[in-house]
């Protein structure tokens, strides 16, 4: 349980930390959108999933559907991620990266349901 609400914060920094990115046009940030023959449009959407995403797991430390509502946000976020990054053929590491939050995830919406 510790290590989920460990994980769970950690998911929760790195996606303000990537939002923070993407809402100052970090370089790297506007030159991955633009190599993916993304507009920066998509940027400001994703920070628009991805910050409430953040807020509702971190408050799921003290509202248990919280944190899921915030996975439901996660998950589809990181399936998109995935799927761009096979289709530019990304590095492997990022997909692993994407496939353990998606995973992480899931697992806090089964741990709620059950």
């Amino acid at each position: 349980m510790i290590v989920l609400w460990i994980l769970r914060g950690l998911v929760a920094a790195l996606f303000l930390m990537v939002s923070s990115m993407k809402l100052t046009r970090h370089p790297h940030m506007v030159e991955s959108f633009e190599l993916f023959g993304y507009s920066y449009r998509v940027a400001q959407f994703t920070v628009a999933v991805e910050i409430p995403a953040a807020l509702l797991l971190i408050a799921g430390f003290w509202w248990p559907w919280c944190a899921v509502a915030g996975a439901l946000l996660v998950l589809p976020t990181m399936i998109g991620a995935a799927v761009t990054n096979l289709r530019f053929k990304g590095p492997a590491e990022v997909l692993l990266t994407l496939a353990v939050i998606a995973v992480l995830a899931a697992v806090v919406i089964v741990q709620w349901g059950g």
